[in-house]
C-alpha cells in the first residue's frame, strides 16, 4: 500500500498513521501536521514529560522516534524521564502539589482526577481531536473531563485477554469459553478439580490486580464513584463482588491472592 503525505494529513487516525511510519516518512508527516495545526509554539518553548519505564524496548524506540519527529517539526525540545510503573502516580501528585516537575505525565486510570484543579484545561486539544477524528467514546470523555473541561487527553485502552487450553476446557465439561461470571466460577472450580487450575494476578501491583478487580466490581453492579464523583464503593454490589472474587481465587492456582 502506498501512503502519501496528503493522504496521511486528510484521512485515518493520526496516531495510527504516524505509528506506521519510520524515518523520513515520519518526519514528513510531522512537518505536515505542524504546518496545519492550530497551535504555534512560543519561541524557545520546551516541554518535560514523565512516563513509565518501557516493558518492550521497541515500544520505547518508537516513542522516542515520535517525540524526535515532533521536535524537528516544531522546534520544541521534549525532555523525557522514566519511572517505574508504580511511581508515576506519586511523582505526579508531588508535582501537582508543589507546582514543580514535569509538564506532562503519561499516567494510568483516573490519575488526573486526583488533582483536577491542578491540571491545565486542554479542552481545545480534545475538541480538535474529536472533531478531526470522529469523536470520543463515552468512557474516554468520563476519564478525560472534569466538569465541563478536559483535564487529560486519553491515549489508549489496555485490554486483558484470557488464555486457556482447549483440552482443559473440554475436560472441565465446557464446549466453549464461559460467557458469564457464574459460568466462569464453575469453570474455575472444574479446572481445579482436574488438577489444572487457572489464575490471574490479584496483588498490590497497579496494573494486573486492578485489571480484573475492576471488571469484577462492575460486573456485579458496583462502582467506585457515581456520576457526580461521590464515592459509592460501600454498597451491596461491592459486597457481592467481593464474595465472588473470594470464591474465584480460592479455586485458582495457589498464590494468586498475594
Amino acid at each position: 500500500m502506498t501512503i502519501t503525505r496528503r493522504a496521511l494529513v486528510t484521512s485515518g487516525t493520526a496516531l495510527a498513521a504516524a505509528g506506521a511510519l519510520t524515518g523520513p516518512a515520519l518526519l514528513d508527516w510531522a512537518k505536515a501536521w505542524a504546518q496545519t495545526a492550530p497551535w504555534k509554539p512560543e519561541s524557545g518553548a520546551q516541554l518535560s514529560m514523565l512516563r513509565w519505564k518501557y516493558f518492550v524496548q521497541s515500544e520505547d524506540d518508537a516513542f522516542v522516534a515520535l517525540i524526535d519527529a515532533f521536535t524537528k517539526a516544531t522546534g520544541v525540545k521534549v525532555n523525557i524521564s522514566r519511572e517505574s510503573y508504580e511511581d508515576v502516580q506519586p511523582k505526579a501528585s508531588v508535582a501537582a502539589n508543589t507546582g514543580a516537575g514535569p509538564d506532562l505525565f503519561w499516567g494510568l486510570y483516573s490519575l488526573p482526577h486526583l488533582f483536577p484543579q491542578k491540571c491545565v484545561d486542554v479542552s481545545d486539544v480534545a475538541d480538535y481531536l474529536g472533531k478531526k477524528y470522529g469523536g470520543w467514546v463515552p468512557s474516554a470523555v468520563t476519564y478525560g473531563k472534569s466538569g465541563n473541561k478536559w483535564i487529560a487527553i486519553p491515549i489508549c485502552y489496555s485490554g486483558n485477554m484470557q488464555n486457556y487450553r482447549i483440552s482443559s476446557l473440554k475436560k472441565a465439561g465446557f464446549s466453549k469459553f464461559p460467557a458469564t461470571t457464574d459460568e466462569y466460577l464453575e469453570f474455575a472450580k472444574a479446572t481445579k478439580r482436574n488438577g489444572t487450575p487457572g489464575g490471574m494476578a490479584l496483588g498490590h501491583a497497579s496494573g494486573d490486580g486492578n485489571g480484573w478487580v475492576h471488571w469484577c466490581l462492575w460486573a456485579h453492579g458496583g462502582n467506585l464513584v457515581d456520576k457526580d464523583d461521590k464515592v459509592i464503593l460501600n454498597s451491596p454490589e461491592t459486597a457481592k463482588a467481593l464474595e465472588y472474587a473470594k470464591q474465584l481465587y480460592e479455586n485458582m492456582i495457589p498464590g494468586v491472592a498475594s
